[in-house]
Order: structure tokens, then C-alpha cells, then sequence
């Protein structure tokens, strides 16, 4: 696979001259997740994904989209289970465990994660904060 885009798909030192947030490095695993994770695991898309916020921050190249992801898209989701599959739905710490908790195949799991980002990143910081204090709510119902 040729990348031909001056923007890197991750971190790490290189000639590329600009930084690529989260929101659009899922956007283009979600063309070609072949080239990324042939096993097509959604734990794999999780520590493909953590490794590229990581090394972003390493390189002090993090910015807001890959703030907002790493503070809210967990909960974020818990929250969205809470309010669309099962209200009583327990917190579980890993975001891919969760999808995986939902879903009946890693291939079933991989189209919500990638159809549950394009929602997460319309999302702004004070609704997703609001999201997950009213999923907070429902268990003082």
C-alpha cells in the first residue's frame, strides 16, 4: 500500500509536515482497514488507535479531536449502550470491550465502532458531558 498524502498515519519522526488527528486517522482506516488490521479484530483497532494517540501526544502533536476522544469516547459509549441496547448496561473499561458486549461478531463490532465515530465527532465537548451525566441519572432511577 503507497500513501501518497504529505500527512503521516501516525506519529513518530519522519519528513511529513503536518499532524493528523484521530478523528481523521479513522477516517481513513475506515477506507482501507485491510492495510491496517487484516485480521479484522476490534481489539486491534483499539490498540492500532491507542498508538497513534500516544505517539501524538509523545510528540506533543495531540490536539482537541484526539483530547475529546481519549477523555469522553469510552464513556461516551457506555452511555450510548445505556440509552440505545440496554439501560441497566454496566460500565466496562475499554472502549472495544464494550462494542464487543453488543454486538455478535468482530466484524458486526467494527461497522458500529466506525458508524458510532461518525457520531461521536458531530458531538460537542459540553453535549457529550451532558450525555453522560443524564446515562449517570438512570441508575438513581
Amino acid at each position: 500500500m503507497r500513501i501518497t498524502s504529505k500527512k503521516r498515519l501516525s506519529g513518530g519522526q519522519g519528513g511529513y509536515k503536518e499532524k493528523m488527528d484521530v478523528k481523521e486517522y479513522i477516517s481513513i482506516v475506515r477506507k482501507m482497514p485491510q492495510g491496517f488490521v487484516p485480521e479484522g479484530k476490534i481489539d486491534y483497532y483499539y490498540y492500532l488507535l491507542d498508538g497513534h494517540l500516544t505517539t501524538n501526544r509523545i510528540n506533543k502533536m495531540n490536539n482537541k479531536e484526539d483530547e475529546k476522544f481519549i477523555l469522553y469516547f469510552s464513556k461516551w459509549l457506555w452511555a450510548w449502550v445505556r440509552n440505545h441496547v440496554d439501560k441497566g448496561f454496566k460500565e466496562i473499561p475499554l472502549w472495544y470491550h464494550t462494542i464487543q458486549a453488543v454486538t455478535n461478531s468482530d466484524s458486526e463490532a467494527i461497522e458500529l465502532f466506525f458508524d458510532l465515530c461518525d457520531e461521536f465527532f458531530q458531538l460537542d465537548e459540553e453535549t457529550l458531558q451532558k450525555i453522560i451525566k443524564e446515562a449517570d441519572e438512570l441508575d438513581d432511577e
